[in-house]
């Protein structure tokens, strides 16, 4: 079964001003007649070109895509920008059937909060260039570009009890 981006994009606001949301299609997919299920990249010519990982060890996939950079004459090399720059964007799915998280990931309205007030975006717009992941104290991954400036902060998988066990020692 495909999945899909749905729409146009939603633009961020507050800390996730300058950002573009996404939400992903959420087709159910038919196991006893599929195989599995794919994943449409929406952007023309956008490649996955840094290795996948998961969110939180849970099975939700990170999945940094990107569009180069284009333009420019082949004939005559120039100093000049690509006219047309270079785009990345990160998809959060879960891996067993290609829908987004159970859970809100991604603070498009940038109150910090991640609810259903973030209209269960799961792919976001991101900043050019290479990227440092880290783990803040609370939970949250904290992606930092090259260029020092901080991305929307990915929130943390709810933590799931653990029931006690005992065994009797003798």
């Amino acid at each position: 079964m495909s999945k899909k981006i749905d729409g146009s994009g939603k633009a961020g606001a507050a800390i996730s001003s300058g950002r573009t949301f996404w939400e992903m299609s959420q087709n159910a997919v038919d196991f006893s007649t599929k195989k599995g299920w794919y994943f449409h990249l929406p952007e023309s010519g956008e490649r996955l070109l840094k290795p996948m990982m998961f969110h939180d060890n849970s099975n939700i996939l990170m999945m940094w895509t990107q569009v180069p950079a284009s333009g420019g004459s082949t004939l005559e090399e120039t100093c000049k920008p690509s006219p047309k720059e270079e785009k990345q964007y990160l998809s959060l799915m879960n891996i067993v059937d290609g829908k987004r998280a159970s859970v809100q990931l991604l603070d498009r309205n940038g109150d910090s909060f991640y609810n259903d007030s973030d209209d269960k975006v799961s792919r976001m717009s991101t900043a050019k260039g290479s990227k440092s992941i880290m783990q803040t104290p609370d939970g949250k991954t904290d992606i930092t570009n090259a260029d020092g400036t901080k991305d929307a902060p990915i929130a943390p998988m709810p933590e799931s009890p653990m029931r006690p066990s005992w065994r009797q020692l003798q």
